[in-house]
């Protein structure tokens, strides 16, 4: 009965130690962030998209959580860029992020508010009638003068 438990207990550690070794091995890693505001509150629905070379399938993108949180987990070691926009607001780029084996990269991004430009147009035509000049003049010429009627007494 000793030497069976015994066993079991070497057992239980060598396949306790393969776990923790096999762990240590991750091919890939992870990027990170939380989206802010200037005053430091959390940006709800901001669009955050990862591009780079090692990149497989083009760029991912996705949306923040309700406390701005994002992550791009299982990413091939590499370079890598994060572009994070949201309306209202301009956009923020970081760039030459380094994925190690098994790292994890954490990126907060603070947004900065838009500045608002309009440009205003105004045009108009000129009007046909003479708003200045309350007259209503015509010209007559001398055949309209001999084909009118004259007066008859």
């Amino acid at each position: 009965m000793r030497r069976t438990i015994k066993s079991m207990v070497a057992i239980s550690t060598v396949l306790l130690l393969m776990g923790s070794m096999s762990y240590a091995q991750t091919r890939t890693g992870s990027i990170r962030g939380i989206v802010t505001d200037t005053e430091g509150e959390f940006l709800p629905g901001a669009t955050v998209e990862l591009s780079g070379e090692k990149l497989m399938g083009g760029v991912r993108s996705l949306i923040t959580s309700e406390k701005g949180k994002f992550r791009f987990p299982s990413l091939t070691p590499g370079e890598y860029e994060v572009t994070v926009t949201m309306e209202g607001f301009q956009p923020s780029k970081r760039t030459e992020l380094k994925v190690n084996l098994g790292g994890t990269v954490t990126v907060d991004v603070t947004l900065n508010l838009a500045t608002l430009e309009e440009s205003v147009t105004v045009s108009a035509e000129s009007p046909i009638v003479d708003v200045k000049k309350s007259i209503i003049s015509t010209n007559i010429t001398s055949e309209l003068m001999e084909v009118l009627p004259s007066r008859r007494f």
